[in-house]
């Protein structure tokens, strides 16, 4: 997570989301805030990557959770899976795609750790979020966001942790047994963003938790 007084931003790191990426890019602007600690040194800190909102909330004074732009990355469930799936077994890098498409739905139909992370942007289940980077058009909106806090475009966003696979595939590796076990399993991000298999981009976003006076 990182959070700016200058700028008054506070951003909340989703997994799998190219969120190492867009953190790398704003953390430049939270000298005067907060930068989580990553790695072995996330355990036990006060402030850290993946950071949910309810503890973020926790430790910052009311005015600043509630006046502070709150950002996150969201990213379609399916694609999403697929992204885990290969970052948990790295040795499958290089594998051939058939092999790598039945280890996937052998993987998604042994276990219910697929990802999910809809409880580190919501609090009792309803977003608190004011601008989503979304996965499918994170240039465009990581450029909105730039104008929006008055900080410099950034002219290209590292690639981070990313490789495993061809960006944008992810429909080929599902059957349909796999496509309905991971609809169950992020049911509420399906729900509030109505994501569709095929889509990248979401069919809606959710009210701001700004509107709503979190």
């Amino acid at each position: 997570m990182l959070l700016s007084h200058e700028h008054r931003f506070i951003y909340i790191k989703t997994v799998k989301t190219a969120g190492t990426s867009v953190e790398a890019a704003l953390e430049p602007y939270c000298t005067d805030g907060i930068v989580g600690r990553r790695g072995d040194g996330a355990r036990g800190a006060k402030w850290f990557h993946h950071m949910p909102a309810r503890k973020i909330r926790a430790q910052l004074p009311r005015e600043v959770w509630r006046g502070y732009l709150k950002v996150c990355n969201i990213r379609n469930p399916w694609d999403k899976a697929v992204s885990w799936f290969h970052f948990r077994n790295p040795a499958l890098r290089g594998a051939p795609r058939r092999a790598a498409v039945a280890a996937f739905r052998s993987f998604v139909a042994g276990t219910d750790r697929l990802g999910q992370d809809f409880g580190k942007y919501t609090l009792g289940g309803r977003a608190v979020v004011d601008c989503y980077l979304r996965h499918g058009a994170l240039a465009a909106d990581v450029a909105d966001l730039c104008a929006r806090l008055a900080i410099a475009p950034v002219p290209a966003l590292p690639r981070l942790k990313a490789g495993h696979r061809t960006a944008g595939d992810w429909t080929g590796y599902y059957d349909a047994a796999s496509r309905e076990a991971v609809a169950r399993a992020f049911a509420p991000d399906i729900a509030a963003f109505d994501w569709r298999f095929e889509a990248a981009l979401p069919g809606r976003l959710p009210e701001t938790g700004s509107n709503r006076g979190e």
